[in-house]
Formats: structure tokens, C-alpha cells, sequence
């Protein structure tokens, strides 16, 4: 039985999915609502939420109801985290279409894209290669870490699934002595990423399967328990096989929608801010 249990454990955590924890806290001096499209969260002044996000959302954060806001946007595969911050001016003559800057965007639609500061901070190791995984801070209106426009790509980053992140809302510099709650920002600024350096040993086995052999009255006894567990080690083995099946196909699907989103930048951009706020 507790081979058995083991060997179900050991599935389980073949089988998991990494899904994303989020922290959002709220600086903003007043209890305040958190809107993704038109689902809304309550955070309480100085206040903290935290959501985990499975493998294939896409998520657009903002403080209010209203269409001009700044956006924290999250778009999640099974091997990577993809946020951005965008300010991309939505108005009263519509879209931003192909507008090319900030000023452009803001003509074009008669309208802005950003209401409240916001940080987002990756909590783990940024030395990844082939990441661009750091904080990103968006203090006012035209922050160069932010989208200004829908075909800016280099705006977009990405860190490991398994890294957590806070979203700070109200966000505040960490200099002046006018800042109320300095003191908590600058702690988040400082556990921005911190490495992972700690090598974890690995767990001891805790059942021997020369332990449960070993403890048969008889060689019969030992041989029925040896093909009990040669039966639910096989059939484990056949489970994995087919979740790492659907696990790959799952992970080559999210590839080709991220490949479609990297080649379409301003169209992604543009439809998940007009889903944001539907």
C-alpha cells in the first residue's frame, strides 16, 4: 500500500502543470477594485490578493473600471511567464490602430492609457538565459518600460513558469520623504529577484522496495509481492506515458499561439485591452 501511495505521488507530480502565484497589493491609500475584463476584485486599502493563474490565461490588471488605465498583462505557457505593462492610449475615436508612439496613440483615439503607477516584480532567479526576466515600473504617463504603442515588442518579457510575482498598484518611488509608504515599496524593490542559489538534497526514498520484499514470510510471499508492484509500477509507467503525451501536446499548442502573438504584436496588444474592458 505504501509503495502504492508512493508511486501515485510520484504521477502527480509528473503529471502537475506550474501555474502562476500573483500578489497584488494595493498602495493606492483607499480600498480599491481590481478589474481583468469585466471580473472585479476587491483589495482593501493597504491591502493584499493573491491569484494563481493556470497555464494558458491571458490577463489584463487595472485599478478601476474605467478604459484609460494603466494594464499589468500576463500571458501564461507551460514554460514561461509573459507580462508587460501598457499604457496604450484608449479614447472616445476608438482604437489605437497602427499609431507608431505615444503622442500619435493619444491623437488618434482622443484619450490616454494609464491612471495608476504599477510595478510588477518577479520573485527568483533573473539570471536565465534566453529570459528577460526583471522588474518592470511604470511610475507616469509616457515610462519607457511600458507599451506606448501596439507594435513595440521589445516591451514584452518573460521569466520561468515556476517564478512568482507581485503587482504593486500605486506604486511609489523610493526616494523622497513624502512617500507615506516607502518603507513597503522599497522592501518589495529590494526582494525584486533574489537568487536561488540553495541546492536542495535530495528526499531519501521512504519506501524500499527491498523492504517490502524482505518482510514476505516466503519466497511465495515475496515473489506475489514483487509482481504487486512490478503491476503498479507498470501501470504508472503507461500513466505518465500518456500525460507526458497530452503535456507535450498542450505545450506545442501554447508554442504556436505565442508564435502567433510574438509575429502580431499590435493586434494581441489592441484586442487584449478591448477585452480588458469589455
Amino acid at each position: 500500500m505504501k509503495l502504492m501511495l508512493a508511486a501515485l505521488l510520484a504521477l502527480l507530480l509528473v503529471v502537475s502543470v506550474d501555474a502562476l502565484d500573483v500578489t497584488f497589493r494595493n498602495l493606492c491609500g483607499k480600498d480599491m477594485m481590481m478589474f481583468d475584463g469585466g471580473t472585479s476584485e476587491k483589495i482593501e486599502k493597504d491591502g493584499a490578493l493573491k491569484l494563481t493563474l493556470p497555464p494558458g490565461s491571458i490577463r489584463a490588471y487595472r485599478f478601476g473600471s474605467g478604459q484609460q488605465a494603466t494594464l499589468a498583462e500576463f500571458s501564461i505557457d507551460e514554460k514561461n511567464t509573459w507580462y508587460d505593462i501598457s499604457i496604450i492610449p484608449v479614447g472616445p475615436l476608438g482604437g489605437p490602430g497602427q499609431c507608431t508612439s505615444l503622442e500619435d496613440c493619444k491623437k488618434v483615439t482622443g484619450g490616454r492609457g494609464f491612471n495608476k503607477a504599477i510595478k510588477m516584480i518577479p520573485h527568483g532567479d533573473a539570471n536565465v538565459p534566453g529570459t528577460h526576466c526583471r522588474t518592470l515600473t511604470c511610475l507616469e504617463d509616457g515610462c519607457t518600460d511600458a507599451y506606448q504603442y501596439p507594435d513595440d515588442p521589445a516591451k514584452t518579457h518573460n521569466c520561468p513558469a515556476d517564478m512568482k510575482f507581485t503587482v504593486v498598484f500605486c506604486a511609489k518611488s523610493t526616494t523622497g520623504s513624502s512617500d507615506s509608504s516607502q518603507g513597503w515599496d522599497s522592501e518589495l524593490e529590494s526582494a525584486d529577484v533574489t537568487a536561488r542559489n540553495t541546492t536542495v538534497p535530495a528526499p531519501e526514498p521512504s519506501v524500499a522496495v527491498s523492504s517490502i520484499t524482505t518482510k514476505s514470510g516466503d519466497e511465495e510471499g515475496s515473489t506475489n509481492v514483487a509482481v504487486y508492484v512490478a503491476s503498479i509500477i507498470g501501470g504508472a509507467v503507461l500513466l505518465i506515458a500518456a500525460a507526458l503525451f497530452v503535456r507535450r501536446y498542450r505545450y506545442r499548442s501554447l508554442e504556436r499561439i505565442n508564435e502567433r502573438k510574438l509575429s502580431s504584436t499590435a493586434l494581441l496588444n489592441y484586442q487584449n485591452r478591448q477585452e480588458a474592458l469589455l
